[in-house]
């Protein structure tokens, strides 16, 4: 099995930074398996540390 990707969109509201969608991916099919619900997912970041203190300090209220 091919190492699995992740994909997400990260929310500035009210002073706080939230990771509302997430997107595992193995492999190049489209089609989807399933899907979960996570009440606490752990940690992430942009891939890139400039996207990400660009991303903190614009004003922009969301990033993917």
């Amino acid at each position: 099995m091919s190492e699995p990707r992740a994909f997400g969109t990260f929310l500035k509201d009210d002073g706080k930074i939230l990771r509302s969608n997430t997107h595992l991916k193995w492999g190049e099919s489209k089609q989807s398996i399933g899907a979960v619900i996570m009440l606490n997912p752990g940690s992430a970041t942009l891939k890139s540390n400039g996207a990400w203190e660009t991303f903190l300090n614009s004003s922009t209220k969301k990033v993917s």
